[in-house]
């Protein structure tokens, strides 16, 4: 029997090697292995001894992903005709990092950024200088401290709001700087080390003058004028009261504007409304400040002199070269009563060019 059964084994193998092929689970093997059903290898390794090894995955038949050994190198992804597919690696039982078909890498991290966390991305050891990166910041550290961050060290501008810089830094829109020195109406300067701080305003001798006038007369003009101060940046004509800048740049203009109502007339009830304007280049007058009041009969002993009102007013503006400005001064009383105007001044300076 035993004899019969050695036989009958040799002549099973000899059939299989005559066909060159070995089929487990198929009677029609189609490769010199070809495995129909699950395949479990233990305490052993799998070699594959070829400079363009490939394991290619399909499915339906159809080539999808693989792994192949080309030359050196290891390459992964998707077939060339599955362009919707992509290479996904999966972490604790989640995608954490997508690649597409067009190299569009996507990383879905959980750690934010920070001294004592790696973020999404590390670049460089932990135990010395190194990046990280998360969705929305980007951090330098050295072995868990600090680190400069270096831009275009090697040469190139940085461009923020455009994608032609033409300076080192170059940004187009707005920008905050908060350093503590901040404060209204301070201009960014620098030291001989280039280092920037908000200051004060500094005054060039040519860029301030002040104004006092006694009224406003003719089409509400500023009248019977004198010059206090003028260094000649800023030019005062006192026949039609213009202020004309010699250069261009951002400017500051203040003064007051004065009414005095007669409370030795005041027997009835009376509206008081004082309002300087602003005119650049003859253009529309600007409204700058104004004060409405309303008087009833015994709010201002009969009598007893008078009111007097003062309505302080502030403008920054840009002006070109050349540029001139008016100022206008209106008021508006109810009643027939004795209403004096009252001196009031009118200075201005450069802040900046």
């Amino acid at each position: 029997m035993k004899r019969l059964f050695f036989f009958l084994v040799t002549i099973s193998i000899g059939n299989i090697l005559s066909a060159q092929n070995v089929g487990i689970g198929t009677t029609a093997p189609a490769s010199k292995l070809h495995l129909v059903g699950n395949l479990l290898q233990e305490n052993g390794t799998v070699t594959l001894n070829n400079p363009a090894s490939i394991i290619q995955f399909q499915n339906g038949g159809v080539n999808k992903t693989y792994l192949q050994l080309t030359g050196d190198n290891l390459r992964l992804g998707t077939n060339g005709g599955n362009q919707f597919g992509k290479t996904i690696i999966r972490m604790a039982g989640a995608d954490r990092v997508l690649i597409d078909s067009t190299g569009n890498t996507q990383i879905l991290g959980l750690q934010d950024a920070s001294l004592t966390s790696d973020g999404y991305i590390t670049l460089g050891s932990t135990t010395g200088r190194n990046m990280i990166l998360d969705n929305n910041e980007i951090i330098v550290r050295n072995n868990g401290g600090t680190d400069n961050l270096i831009l275009q060290n090697d040469g190139g501008n940085v461009g923020i709001g455009t994608g032609s810089p033409s300076a080192n830094l170059h940004v187009n829109g707005s920008f905050k700087m908060t350093d503590g020195t901040q404060a209204n109406r301070r201009v960014l300067t620098s030291d001989a080390s280039g280092n920037a701080t908000w200051e004060n305003t500094a005054f060039s001798n040519n860029d301030r003058i002040m104004v006092r006038y006694n009224g406003y007369g003719t089409d509400s003009l500023i009248d019977g004028t004198s010059t206090v101060y003028d260094n000649g940046g800023i030019n005062f004509s006192i026949i039609n009261t213009r202020f004309t800048v010699t250069k261009a740049g951002l400017y500051h203009f203040e003064g007051t504007q004065s009414k005095e109502i007669d409370g030795n007339n005041s027997s009835t009830n009376w509206i008081q409304k004082t309002m300087p304007f602003i005119s650049v280049n003859g253009g529309a007058p600007l409204a700058l400040n104004s004060i409405f009041s309303i008087y009833k009969i015994g709010d201002i002993p009969y009598g007893t002199g008078t009111v007097k009102f003062v309505v302080p007013f502030s403008i920054d503006i840009y002006l070109a070269a050349g540029s001139y400005v008016l100022f206008k001064m209106t008021d508006m009383l109810s009643s027939l009563i004795s209403q004096p105007v009252a001196p009031g001044y009118i200075s201005a300076y450069l802040i900046s060019e």
